[in-house]
Parts: structure tokens; sequence; C-alpha cells
């Protein structure tokens, strides 16, 4: 299943997406997009890392994005960009 590293995600003191842990549901992914352009990406490792765009579309509430992702036998590492 999906292992929950921290609640937070904090890149570049910039964006910030707030991760919850849906336990067998997945996890949910929350972040501020005032401008609309912000990426989601993740990767299963970091050294190297290889960051892919995050294909599922969030859901849109106002600046806010909401995205939840199913459980994974994988780790996973996130990244807004």
């Amino acid at each position: 299943g999906v292992r929950l590293v921290g609640s937070e995600m904090c890149i570049r003191d910039r964006a910030r997406a707030d991760l919850r842990d849906l336990g067998a549901e997945g996890v949910e992914l929350r972040w501020m997009d005032v401008s609309g352009n912000a990426v989601l990406e993740s990767t299963e490792g970091l050294n190297p890392a290889s960051w892919q765009s995050i294909d599922e579309s969030p859901e849109q509430s106002g600046d806010q994005r909401i995205l939840r992702l199913v459980s994974g036998d994988r780790k996973r590492f996130f990244r807004l960009r």
C-alpha cells in the first residue's frame, strides 16, 4: 500500500502540497494554484530521480487543486513544478 512519509511537501518555499493518507483508498494531495500553471510530478526513486507528470487531472475548487491517487505497491515521491 501507500506509505505516508510526512503530511506536506514544501517546494522552494513557493508551493506547498498537503498530503493526506486515505488508508486502503490511497492518498489525497491538495495544493493552491493561483496561476493555474502548477504541474504535479512523481518519481519512484530519488537517486537518480526520473520525474514524470501525473496523468490524472485534479478536481478544482477555486484556486485549490485536489487529487486522489489509488494505493499501489510502489513507493512514489511527489513535487510541484
